[in-house]
């Protein structure tokens, strides 16, 4: 009976922290929602992308680069800080030379079932559970629009007092602020714009809301900056069907009253992901040129581009007789597997206009991005240029006009006519033939110190757990440089003479350092050797095995799918993320077994069992296999790029080099797991609440290995979700 209750205290102490963890989540949720992000926002990989010419540079850096569609306020992250996970914040939107870029909101985002092709608001919302890790507004979708709208205006703030890398951040409300911003960058100042746009108002109109309610709904979006409005997101709601919902039907009664007040007020009124009869309702009724923010096309959509999302030539002909922009994505499921298709799905779009008989087809083509949300674009934003180098290096060629056209004077003409103060006329004057002072990407421009007085400086924020958050930063920080770095230290290895050896050398240091991140693997050997009793020659064993099962799953995997069945790069990273799955939910299925049979045994009287713990030679191994079976993404790099140039067996060689620095890493993860945890006991044992402890040695035992497998557990469960959407359900 001592037993059981010594075990209930100790259980409901783990409760009450784990409830003053959560309110005070900054450090403790940091690394597994950061994890989550970095999971659902990678870079997809594509041999076959073009180097741009020094002329590509050239025009690039001399562009007004406008992208009307990011999600990135829905991630966790300082927008002024460079970030190891997702795709863009101001560091790197400067790299790629973005002059004003999107900021949308999305609140909701179920959950696409496997057997059904439509998505319904009563799906399970993902957004719910970030929201839950993130500590944000987790019941009002109203509520999380507008902290995602508050953290914005936090960042522009913190960016006029100074902080982050010196770039200017700004909030684009009227056509005096994007005039301005086109003549700072004209005159070469460090400045980037930013839009607020919202992505499916589904708290807006419905049973119970009269005309009133939608209009000042829509009137306080506006007040809190809002200038660019989507009544949906992926399923239908009170606004309008979605093209991916189950119904489709066009727009309300409330849809058409919200988007005739966003247009009278001069919010642009984004159609994407509409259904095809709510954008040929919306067609007839808006006045001033809207915008789809981010698509692809149905017509050639070539696997994994999925049909239903994309535009079809009816809904094109729609944006082209209203002299809207359709902003073009990145990521395969708009557009398909390669870099090149973003091209012909511009071509495609400027063919319908040419068919229109319009004078400029490429006059309704923009960038429609979609970074962070969710998807794999195939081009890095501090990489742009490379999008350049494709609409100049197609068999095809644009011409400079319609490059500088497509990169942002389109969408600054939209945004000009419908701005307040704006107008068709002033618009295309302003946008008409934009132009920036060229400026080296990798360097702040000076003299910004006089910013600091400008405006009063944005509310302290709380700075808690910083130990855990400043190291994990720093090793994320220098990741993800590492990352960036990668394929050009790649690149220039395969054009030297020396190619093989320093390949190799560059496999052996990625395996080294970039295991110092945060990882998964790190979390799972440690909380094994802090849980379970053993020696220094099994972690060195676990360690390498981990180390080498990855490399050897990665070299499989690229062996399998792209040299003997010869399929695409991104049906590759399809079954990376189904491997990846199948990994993580081993680990769940782990982390849950060690929990279960600790809390059987400590339940148990030691008189009837004995005091010896149970083997842990078949779980060790357990977890070499979970955490092992997934192939390394370094490794999956490395391998992609040595095969595109010829020296896969270098990429070999190199793979396994890598794994040689990974199992020196996590050994040291994993003997410094163990020293910690003998010295613990130690400690205690000589202490006050030696015999105590003693006395109850079973039921401490069973807590710690619990505490352990509760650990292996909830990493394995988080991961495993994260894959699941990652696999095309989203």
């Amino acid at each position: 009976m001592r037993e059981r209750i010594t075990l209930f205290l100790i259980i409901a102490v783990l409760l009450f922290g784990g409830y003053y963890a959560y309110n005070h989540y900054a450090a403790g949720l940091y690394y597994l929602a950061g994890q989550y992000d970095r999971m659902m926002n990678p870079y997809g990989t594509d041999p076959d992308a073009p180097e741009p010419t020094a002329a590509d540079r050239h025009l690039h850096q001399s562009m007004f680069i406008v992208d009307l569609h990011a999600d990135t306020l829905k991630w966790e992250r300082d927008l002024l800080e460079r970030s190891m996970f997702g795709h863009a914040d101001v560091p790197r939107l400067r790299e790629g030379n973005v002059a004003l870029q999107g900021f949308t909101i999305v609140t909701k985002s179920p959950l696409r079932m496997p057997w059904s092709d439509s998505l319904s608001a009563r799906s399970p919302d993902t957004n719910t559970l970030l929201s839950f890790l993130q500590g944000r507004p987790m019941f009002s979708l109203r509520e999380r629009a507008y902290y995602q709208i508050d953290r914005y205006h936090d960042a522009v703030a913190r960016a006029r007092a100074g902080e982050g890398e010196g770039t200017e951040l700004r909030l684009i409300l009227d056509f005096a602020d994007l005039e301005a911003l086109v003549a700072d960058r004209e005159a070469g100042k460090d400045v980037i714009g930013g839009f607020l746009g919202i992505e499916g108002g589904h708290w807006i109109g419905g049973t119970g809301s009269s005309r009133a309610d939608v209009e000042e709904e829509i009137q306080a979006l506006f007040d809190a900056g809002v200038r660019m409005f989507a009544p949906t997101h992926r399923f239908d709601n009170a606004l309008s069907g979605s093209n991916e919902g189950y119904a489709r039907y066009g727009l309300t009664e409330h849809g058409r009253i919200a988007l005739a007040k966003a247009e009278s007020l001069g919010i642009t009124v984004d159609l994407a992901h509409i259904s095809s009869d709510g954008l040929s309702d919306a067609g007839d009724l808006l006045d001033q040129p809207f915008v789809i923010s981010h698509t692809g096309v149905r017509a050639n959509c070539e696997p994994p581009c999925r049909p239903d999302r994309n535009l079809s030539d009816d809904d094109i002909r729609v944006v082209l007789a209203n002299d809207g922009v359709v902003g073009v994505g990145y990521w395969p499921q708009a557009i398909g597997p390669s870099v090149w298709r973003i091209a012909d799905t511009m071509a495609h779009i400027m063919q319908l206009g040419r068919d229109a008989g319009l004078s400029d087809p490429s006059r309704h083509v923009a960038l429609g991005s979609d970074y962070d949300g969710s998807v794999t674009p195939l081009i890095e934003v501090s990489n742009l240029d490379v999008l350049t180098a494709v609409l100049r290096q197609r068999p095809d060629p644009f011409t400079e006009q319609d490059v500088r056209n497509i990169a942002g004077q389109n969408a600054c003409r939209v945004l000009a006519t419908n701005l307040p103060g704006g107008s068709a006329e002033r618009a295309e004057d302003l946008c008409a033939n934009l132009r920036a002072t060229e400026r080296d990407p990798a360097a702040a421009t000076a003299g910004r110190a006089g910013l600091a007085g400008a405006e009063s400086p944005a509310p302290a924020r709380a700075h808690t757990g910083w130990l855990v958050t400043d190291l994990i930063g720093w090793l994320a920080r220098t990741q993800s440089e590492m990352n960036h770095s990668l394929r050009g230290q790649l690149q220039a290895a395969s054009q030297s003479g020396a190619a093989a050896p320093i390949i190799i050398l560059i496999g052996f240091l990625y395996g080294l350092f970039h295991a110092a991140g945060p990882g998964h693997g790190k979390v799972v050997i440690s909380a094994w050797y802090l849980a379970n009793p053993g020696r220094w020659p099994s972690a060195l064993l676990a360690s390498s095995g981990i180390a080498l099962l990855q490399a050897l799953s990665a070299i499989v995997t690229v062996t399998l799918i792209l040299w003997v069945l010869g399929s695409t790069v991104t049906r590759l990273l399809d079954q990376a993320a189904a491997i990846e799955a199948i990994a993580y939910g081993l680990l769940a299925l782990l982390g849950l077994t060690l929990l279960a049979r600790a809390i059987i045994g400590g339940v148990r009287s030691p008189c009837c069992h004995g005091d010896k713990p149970p083997t842990a030679g078949r779980g060790l191994l357990a977890m070499v296999v979970a955490v092992g079976v997934r192939p390394c993404s370094g490794a999956l790099g490395l391998l992609l790029f040595t095969l595109a140039v010829g020296l896969f067996p270098v990429g070999i060689a190199a793979t396994l080099a890598m794994a040689l620095g990974t199992a020196l890493t996590l050994s040291f993860f994993a003997t410094g797991s163990q020293w910690l945890r003998g010295a613990t006991v130690a400690s205690v044992t000589r202490s006050r609440w030696g015999d105590l402890l003693a006395r109850h040695a079973h039921t401490v035992r069973a807590l710690v290995q619990g505490t352990g497998g509760l650990i292996i557990a909830t990493t394995g469960t988080l991961m495993l979700m994260a894959a699941v959407l990652r696999m095309g359900v989203l």
